[in-house]
């Protein structure tokens, strides 16, 4: 019998990493689902039910030409992701449809209020604030663009030169 490995508590986990709270994603997937079950039947009832089955058929079938297209163009592995990616993507459609359908514009700020909500979203926010930063140099100076972009164009007229190529002319 080949031993399992040990899974580690969020205890022994390591120092300064984040443990992945699953009642968070629990706490996010029952108004996912209620905002789902209402726009698909917000579609149904805006656009009956062969309507939505061709719209979410239609916008699938984009999408999965589009997502496959540019899998092959950066070489990604075509996984399960991928290959779920196009269904979602019509279904996310579809729901938005019925919100809009159901409420008009405020169908677009309810679905994309709990689209921002997702765990994913907050992750991927969470990872590029500190990117969101004012630029130093390297030397730990923070670099003023206006002023970079002056003294550039003071450099050019000193040469004599407008930028383009063409000299100036006195």
């Amino acid at each position: 019998m080949i031993p399992r490995p040990e899974i580690p508590r969020p205890e022994s986990a390591v120092p300064g990493r984040q443990v992945r709270r699953p009642a968070v994603g629990a706490a996010w997937a029952v108004p996912t689902g209620a905002v789902t079950a209402i726009g698909l039947l917000g579609a149904e009832h805006g656009y009956g039910l062969l309507g939505s089955v061709a719209l979410l058929a239609g916008i699938s079938l984009l999408a999965l030409v589009s997502v496959w297209s540019v899998a092959d163009e950066l070489h990604l592995e075509q996984g399960p992701l991928l290959r779920s990616l196009p269904l979602l993507m019509g279904v996310g459609t579809v729901v938005t449809a019925g919100w809009c359908d159901l409420a008009g514009g405020y169908g677009l700020v309810v679905v994309a209020l709990v689209a921002l909500g997702s765990p994913w979203c907050r992750a991927v926010v969470r990872r590029r604030l500190p990117r969101l930063a004012p630029r130093t140099a390297p030397t730990g100076v923070r670099v003023d663009q206006a002023a970079v972009d002056r003294r550039f164009q003071g450099i050019v007229k000193s040469l004599g030169h407008e930028p383009g190529g063409s000299p100036a002319r006195p």
